[in-house]
């Protein structure tokens, strides 16, 4: 059960980055149900946790790993 549970986070985290990274926060945020500052908060982690500096970078990565 904690697999799946894990398994389930990671598909929602992966789904929210893509769109995260794709659209304005606000927007994001809108199609999330998210609050902005949550997706501003996700953006930032996973630009310190990849040791980028911006978005374009992010999806520059993704599209290499072919992970976007």
């Amino acid at each position: 059960m904690f697999r799946r549970q894990a398994d389930a986070g990671r598909a929602g985290s992966s789904r929210m980055g893509r769109a995260a990274m794709r659209q304005a926060d606000p927007d994001a945020a809108r199609a999330l149900h998210l609050s902005e500052a949550t997706i501003t908060a996700h953006v930032s982690q996973i630009t310190a946790n990849l040791h980028a500096t911006n978005r374009v970078q992010i999806v520059t990565l993704a599209h290499q790993t072919n992970t976007a």
